[in-house]
C-alpha cells in the first residue's frame, strides 16, 4: 500500500518584496556605475558589479518564485520549484565571473596605481550602503528556509559590507593619498563574491544530485520510523529536496502481525516525519513482508 503525504508551502508575498527590492537595486547599480567612472574607482566599480550580481539573483529569484506558484501539470508533476535551484545555479556561475573580472582589475591596479576622486566616491558609496540596508530589511523576513531568497539575501547583505569597505577604502585615500587601497578593497570585495559564489553553487548542485536535506540521513529516518511499535523493518529509503525548502522521502515500511489499520499506521509515520525531521511530502509503501530488498538503502539498477 502507497501513501502520499504533502504539505503545500505558499509565501505569496515574496515575489512582490523581490520586485520592490530587484528595481531598488538597479537603480543602485546604476549609479554606482556612473560614479565609479567619474571617480576613477575600481573600488566602486567593482562594488557596482557586486550589485550588478545581486540584481542578477534578485530577477532569477523573483522569476523562479512565480514559476513556483504554477501548479502541477502532467508533465511537470512535481510543479516548477526546481526551477529556483536553477535560477541559484545560474547566479553562482555569474558571481564566478564577475570575481575573476575584479581579480583581475586589481592585479593590474596594483602594477600601475591610478588615482581617484575620494569625496564622490564616498557620497556614491554611502548611498549604495543605505540602498542595500533597505533591500535587506525588506528581505529578511522571506529569507528563512527559501534557497533563492536566502542567497539573494546574503548577496545583499555582502554588497552592503563591500559598501562599507568602499567607505573605509575613500577615507584613508582621502586623507593619505595612498590609491593602492583602491584595488585592495576591490580584491577584498572580489573574495567576498567567490565565496557567495562557492556557497550557492554547492548548495544548489547538492539539490541537484538528489543529496539528502542537510542535517539528514536514511540511517537516523530509518531508526526513528522503526522505533514505532508496530514496524518491524524500513527499508528501500530515499531522502532528497525538490527545492530548498521542500524535503522528502519515500520509504518500505515492514508491519508486524498486530498492527492497527493502515490509515492509522500512516498517520502516525507521517506525523513523525513531519515533527521530527520537517518532511511535509511522504511515500509510504506499507508491506507485511519484505518486498525482497532488504537493507535501509537500495542500490537503484537498470532493468
Amino acid at each position: 500500500m502507497h501513501n502520499h503525504a504533502h504539505a503545500q508551502r505558499r509565501h505569496p508575498d515574496y515575489a512582490s518584496r523581490m520586485g520592490f527590492s530587484l528595481w531598488f537595486t538597479l537603480a543602485v547599480f546604476a549609479a554606482e556605475v556612473v560614479g565609479g567612472l567619474l571617480t576613477n574607482s575600481l573600488a566602486l566599480l567593482s562594488d557596482a558589479w557586486h550589485v550588478l550580481a545581486d540584481a542578477l539573483a534578485l530577477g532569477l529569484s523573483w522569476w523562479a518564485l512565480r514559476k513556483a506558484q504554477k501548479s502541477p501539470t502532467g508533465d511537470m508533476t512535481y510543479g516548477y520549484h526546481r526551477y529556483g535551484v536553477l535560477a541559484a545555479l545560474a547566479n553562482s556561475f555569474t558571481l564566478l565571473l564577475i570575481s575573476g573580472w575584479i581579480f583581475y582589475e586589481s592585479y593590474r591596479r596594483l602594477l600601475e596605481p591610478e588615482p581617484v576622486k575620494s569625496v564622490p566616491m564616498l557620497v556614491v558609496a554611502a548611498v549604495g550602503l543605505l540602498a542595500n540596508a533597505v533591500v535587506a530589511l525588506t528581505l529578511r523576513k522571506a529569507a528563512q528556509g527559501n534557497l533563492n531568497v536566502r542567497s539573494a539575501f546574503l548577496h545583499v547583505v555582502g554588497d552592503a559590507a563591500a559598501s562599507l569597505g568602499v567607505i573605509v577604502g575613500g577615507v584613508v585615500m582621502h586623507y593619505t593619498g595612498w590609491y593602492y587601497v583602491d584595488p585592495l578593497v576591490g580584491a577584498a570585495i572580489g573574495l567576498l563574491i567567490l565565496k557567495g559564489a562557492w556557497g550557492v553553487l554547492r548548495s544548489a548542485l547538492h539539490i541537484l544530485a538528489e543529496r539528502s536535506p542537510a542535517g539528514l540521513d536514511a540511517h537516523s529516518v530509518s531508526e526513528a520510523v522503526r522505533s514505532l511499535p508496530f514496524v518491524r523493518d524500513v527499508h528501500d529509503v530515499h531522502l532528497w529536496c525538490l527545492s530548498s525548502e521542500l524535503p522528502m522521502v519515500s520509504l518500505h515500511v515492514v508491519t508486524g502481525p498486530d498492527c492497527p489499520t493502515n490509515s492509522e499506521m500512516l498517520g502516525a509515520i507521517n506525523g513523525l516525519l513531519r515533527e521530527r525531521f520537517g518532511i511535509g511530502h511522504s511515500v509510504v509503501q506499507l508491506e507485511n513482508e519484505c518486498c525482497g530488498r532488504p537493507g535501509v538503502l537500495c542500490r537503484l539498477e537498470e532493468r
